[in-house]
C-alpha cells in the first residue's frame, strides 16, 4: 500500500486491523483502506521525512484512505528519545503536519538533517545538545518547521553561548529567529534576525541586543 511504502518501514511487530474495499463504480482496481494499527520497536525512513532514519518506534496510527493519523509516537533519533503525532496525508500528493518533541538532541546532527529540507550546506560548526520542540507540515519539496528550541550550551565556531531559549520559523527559503536569548551571570544577549536563500546570493539581517548596546547586521 502507498501508506505503508511512505514510511519505508524496514522491521518492527505490528497488531494490525485492516479492511480492503473496491469501489463498485468504474474501472479503478485501486482499494481503500482504512483500519488502525499498534506498534512497536520498528525502525524507518520516512520519504516525506527526506529518509532521516528512525529506530525502535512505537505508538498507535488510524488510517482511513487517504488520512493516517499519528499518536503518541515514540523512538530514537540519533539515540536520543523523540515523541510525535499528527497527520500524514497521501492523496492528492503526500502531506504532512506533525507535532514534534525531543530533549538532548546532538544540535551538529540535526544541522545536517534540517539541511536536507533546504538543499543548503551549512558550513559552521556547532556542538552541543538542544532541546526542540514544534510542528513541521509540508509536502515532500516545500516544508514549514515552527518550533521552539532550547540549550544549556552551545558552541558555534568554537564560541560558546549558555541557557539558550527562543523561537525559530525554518523554510525552503530561510530562517527566522524571535527572542533568541542567551545569557549567564556576567549578563545576556538578545537576537532577533533572519536568514534567507531564495535568491541566488543568501542575505541576512539580525539585531543583537544586551542591557547596555544594541547592534543591527546584515
Amino acid at each position: 500500500l502507498e501508506a505503508a511504502e511512505l514510511f519505508n518501514i524496514s522491521n518492527g511487530k505490528f497488531d494490525l486491523k485492516l479492511n480492503l474495499s473496491f469501489s463498485s463504480e468504474g474501472d479503478s482496481d485501486v482499494p481503500f483502506w482504512q483500519g488502525e494499527t499498534t506498534f512497536y520497536q520498528a525502525n524507518a525512513r520516512p520519504l516525506f521525512l527526506k529518509e532521516i532514519p528512525f529506530q525502535q518506534i512505537g505508538g498507535s496510527a488510524r488510517f482511513s484512505k487517504p488520512e493516517i493519523t499519528l499518536s503518541s509516537v515514540t523512538g530514537l533519533y540519533h539515540e536520543r528519545i523523540i515523541r510525535l503525532e499528527g497527520l500524514v496525508l497521501t492523496e492528492p500528493e503526500v502531506y504532512y503536519d506533525l507535532n514534534i518533541e525531543g530533549l538532548g538532541l546532538n544540535a551538529a546532527l540535526l544541522k545536517e538533517d534540517l539541511s536536507l529540507f533546504t538543499d543548503e550546506n551549512y558550513g559552521f560548526i556547532l556542538e552541543g545538545e538542544v532541546g526542540l520542540s514544534g510542528n513541521i507540515s509540508g509536502l515532500p519539496d516545500s516544508f514549514y518547521f515552527k518550533g521552539e528550541v532550547n540549550s544549556a550550551e552551545i558552541k558555534i565556531e568554537n564560541t560558546p553561548f549558555t541557557n539558550i531559549s527562543g523561537d525559530f520559523v525554518l523554510n525552503n527559503n530561510g530562517l527566522t529567529i524571535s527572542e533568541l536569548e542567551s545569557g549567564d551571570s556576567n549578563g545576556s544577549i538578545l537576537i532577533n534576525g533572519e536568514l534567507s536563500w531564495a535568491q541566488d546570493i543568501p542575505s541576512y539581517q539580525f539585531i543583537v541586543k544586551t542591557p547596555s548596546l544594541s547592534l543591527r547586521h546584515s
